[in-house]
């Protein structure tokens, strides 16, 4: 059943149902609807009406000290813009200065909607649909901090601006051309000692000392008479190169080099003799790869050589001479000196024994001067007598003064 109160065009019409569900209020002015009251819900329809409380005392700061007025218990109270049909519904207007609830109070939207909240007309915080809160502006205590500060807890639940602690720091190491980054504000850069290098940290004084171990090596090579192989670089190859008659082997395992003689004595061109021993004298050894083996002639023995046939002659001078000087050695008007050399010469003498050939001369032999006549036509043999001992021959000759000189030759055999 339904009690309508007509006005004009304006009516209050309440339905009194079966059941409080389908109880409800309807107020229209001038033919449109302006509220719309069941048991649960009072919806407002125009966005010009307005809720009036009373007995709400302004504070002089934009908020009421005391609240007496408009009050729904357990209820939803519904402004609506709009009819929903040829005017959506939306934007919900309270106009008033305090929202005081008694009991938990919810403020939400439906769907995906947000929620935004604003002064004078400007949207300063929203709540999203994903629930992030988006805002502007803060202040803490009525501070609105300074710039460069940040928000940190101050204990026990409460917050505070806070000025950031000079922590000067490099984002970026740049070696050569490689650009060492920090990942994250607490990221680690790592120092590693390579080959040869070693890192001593010191935590006391926070001091890092980098050592280098430089390996004993030799910068020059040197040989005597040779010039000096000197390395250019710390890398530097020394390069050993092999000879003739020479084979280098090496061996990276056991870090080894090996040279070997690769000619043996038979087949070697330069094969040689390092000692050279005579029985009964002490032996001649060579002192170098380069010595010299000097080979000197004796009494009565003449050397000659021939390089082109590499041959070495040797003659016994002894043989056509006897006497122990084998020579006569004089010297000429002109100061110079000269031999003279003794020459066997035969003289017939008579004997009683068998003669080769017939007769009775045998030949016996003596030691001679042979000397050129003076008118150079031929030679002539001088011969001598020998001395009371038998044992060499008497040579005699005058001297410018006149005096005459005897010289014994004394004959070895």
């Amino acid at each position: 059943m339904a009690d309508i109160i007509n006005e004009g065009d304006s009516k209050l019409e309440v339905v009194d149902a079966s059941s409080d569900a389908l109880a409800k209020i309807i107020g229209e002015i001038n033919g449109v609807e302006r509220i719309h009251q069941s048991a649960t819900l009072l919806t407002f329809t125009n966005p010009a009406d307005q809720i009036e409380t009373g007995n709400a005392t302004d504070d002089q700061n934009g908020a009421s000290s005391t609240f007496n007025g408009f009050a729904v218990a357990n209820g939803v109270v519904k402004i609506v813009s709009g009819d929903g049909s040829t005017i959506p519904q939306s934007n919900l207007y309270i106009d008033g200065k305090s929202i005081i609830s008694d009991k938990t109070l919810a403020i939400g939207t439906t769907g995906q909607k947000e929620l935004h909240f604003g002064t004078n007309g400007t949207q300063w915080v929203k709540i999203t649909e994903s629930g992030y809160l988006d805002f502007q502006k803060m202040t803490i205590n009525g501070s609105q901090g300074t710039a460069g500060q940040y928000i940190r807890n101050a204990g026990n639940g409460t917050i505070e601006w806070a000025t950031i602690d000079s922590n000067n720091a490099f984002g970026t190491v740049a070696v050569g051309g490689t650009s060492l980054n920090a990942g994250s504000v607490g990221d680690t850069f790592t120092i590693t000692g390579g080959s040869n290098i070693t890192l001593t940290p010191d935590s006391s004084n926070n001091t890092l000392t980098i050592a280098a171990t430089q390996p004993n090596v030799f910068q020059n090579v040197s040989v005597s008479g040779q010039s000096t192989i000197s390395a250019d670089a710390t890398s530097d190859t020394f390069n050993i190169s092999a000879g003739t008659g020479i084979q280098i082997t090496t061996d990276a395992a056991t870090d080894t080099l090996t040279i070997t003689n690769t000619v043996t004595a038979a087949q070697a061109a330069d094969a040689v003799f390092k000692t050279l021993s005579v029985s009964g004298q002490s032996s001649v050894i060579a002192q170098s790869a380069t010595d010299t083996l000097s080979l000197a002639a004796g009494d009565g023995i003449a050397i000659s050589t021939n390089d082109s046939s590499k041959e070495i002659n040797y003659r016994v001078d002894a043989l056509p001479r006897l006497s122990k000087e084998g020579v006569l050695n004089y010297t000429k008007a002109d100061g110079s000196s000269l031999q003279l050399p003794l020459k066997n010469f035969f003289i017939n003498q008579s004997t009683s024994l068998p003669v080769n050939g017939g007769g009775t001369q045998v030949g016996q032999s003596t030691r001679a001067l042979r000397m050129l006549k003076s008118d150079g036509s031929t030679f002539k043999f001088m011969v001598m007598p020998a001395n009371s001992a038998g044992d060499s021959l008497v040579f005699t000759y005058t001297k410018a003064d006149g005096t005459t000189v005897t010289k014994d030759i004394t004959m070895v055999a």
